[in-house]
This record gives structure tokens, sequence and C-alpha cells, in this order.
């Protein structure tokens, strides 16, 4: 069973200037709520109830950006994000990270968390553009 961290945050912050939480993990530093009140739930449990409150609803991701330092994936992401209001890119997620660096993990169950997580980084929106930017140490082997 894969455990996952859940808090509240917005994205808001980043349609304006996206350099003020170029990453995912800047997100979670800037809330309140997720250094003081994050929760521990099983993955697959909570995007199950998920799916079914939602009825299914959750954008795809458009793209994925691979990060590699000088490449400009960083600009990229930046611009995407100002673009259109409807966009939204979402900078190495810490969850998929952990993810693709777990070299012991049953192949199917890696299969289904990365499932489960890209449902869930796309369900706060129904429409418009979806980009997950990677980070480089978790590109490699893709």
């Amino acid at each position: 069973e894969i455990k996952a961290y859940f808090c509240d945050f917005q994205f808001d912050q980043t349609e304006k200037d996206p350099s003020l939480a170029p990453r995912y993990i800047d997100f979670y530093g800037e809330s309140v709520h997720c250094q003081e009140h994050s929760i521990s739930l099983p993955l697959h449990e909570i995007a199950e109830a998920c799916r079914d409150y939602d009825n299914s609803q959750s954008i795809q991701p458009d793209a994925f950006i691979l990060h590699q330092p000088k490449s400009g994936s960083t600009i990229l992401s930046n611009m995407l994000t100002v673009s259109h209001p409807d966009t939204r890119v979402i900078s190495e997620p810490t969850a998929l990270g952990q993810i693709f660096k777990c070299d012991k993990c049953d192949h199917d169950l890696k299969v289904q968390a990365l499932k489960d997580v890209m449902y869930l980084l796309g369900r706060s929106q129904t429409s418009g553009q979806l980009f997950v930017k990677i980070a480089a140490r978790h590109t490699i082997g893709l």
C-alpha cells in the first residue's frame, strides 16, 4: 500500500508571477496548512474516492516537460503558466519523483500510483491545459 501526504494549498499565486512558487514543493512550503496539518492516507483509496465524487472528471496532461539543466524548460514552464488562465503547469511534483525513484516497488503498484497521482493533479480543473514538468533526476530511464 502506498501512502501519500495531503494538505490544502492554492495554485493562484503563480498566475501572475510563476517565480513566486516555481516548483510544486514551493506550494507546500508556502502553505501553513501543509506545514502544520499535512496528513498521510492510502493513495489509491483517496484517488478512488475522488474519482467517485468527481464522476471521473479530471484533465489529462497535454504534455510532459522533461527538465534538463540549461534547456530552457523553466522559461517554457513560466511562459505556459502565464499564457492563458486555463493553463496549469505543475512543476516537479514530489509524488511523481517518489514513484519514479522507487526501484524496488512492484511494477503494477507503481503504474497504479502514477495513474492515481496524475488523476489527482488534474482534478482541480475540468477544462484547459495541463503540463507537468519532471525534474532532471527523475527523467533517467524514461
